[in-house]
């Protein structure tokens, strides 16, 4: 009988050894084998026509603009970094410049709402004078919409980025309220 419960312990003890022993497939600290990912090529366009302005104000690119599509994917994901000011020969609108910096963004064609530093307009408030603002959901507004025109077999494809800014939308700062529409059209 003694022989017989020395056993079972024993048997006992080599099974709960094993047990704490093996790492379950969901440990976190398991080893893997990781294989790193390929990023897909990612396609600049050929072509960049804008047409942005306001009531008193034409805008145009400050800085040399990024565009940078992936095209392996349906939608079409975009990666994009652009500043855009107003010509000097204008009218002074109240929107000086603004700002997308976008990653990985669908060209599904829907409105999207951009805040925090995704999206940053610069305008004089009136009270703290020239400032830059990220964008918001109450006060200065950024929407923008990125949509591929249908495709044409043999021709080079097409996006339209449509961009719809409102300054000072709750007329939060004794400045004027302006909007801005803005189109920019990328040929791949």
């Amino acid at each position: 009988m003694s022989r017989i419960i020395t056993t079972s312990i024993l048997i006992a003890i080599a099974v709960a050894l094993a047990l704490s022993g093996c790492a379950a497939p969901l440990d976190v600290d398991v080893p893997r084998k990781e294989t790193a990912l390929t990023a897909a090529p990612k396609v600049k366009p050929t072509s960049i026509v804008t047409d942005v302005q306001t009531a008193d104000g034409v805008y145009q690119f400050v800085y040399t603009p990024k565009f940078e599509f992936d095209t392996t994917v349906t939608p079409a994901r975009v990666w994009m970094d652009f500043t855009m000011g107003v010509v000097p020969d204008s009218v002074m609108p109240l929107i000086q410049a603004f700002r997308f910096q976008l990653d990985t963004f669908p060209a599904d064609g829907l409105i999207n709402s951009i805040s925090g530093n995704s999206a940053q307009m610069s305008y004089d408030d009136g009270v703290v004078g020239y400032t830059t603002f990220n964008c918001d959901l109450i006060t200065n507004t950024a929407s923008i919409v990125v949509a591929e025109h249908d495709r044409v077999p043999g021709e080079p494809r097409k996006f339209d980025i449509t961009m719809y800014l409102i300054a000072n939308k709750d007329k939060r700062f004794p400045v004027k309220q302006e909007q801005l529409l803005g189109v920019i059209q990328l040929t791949l």
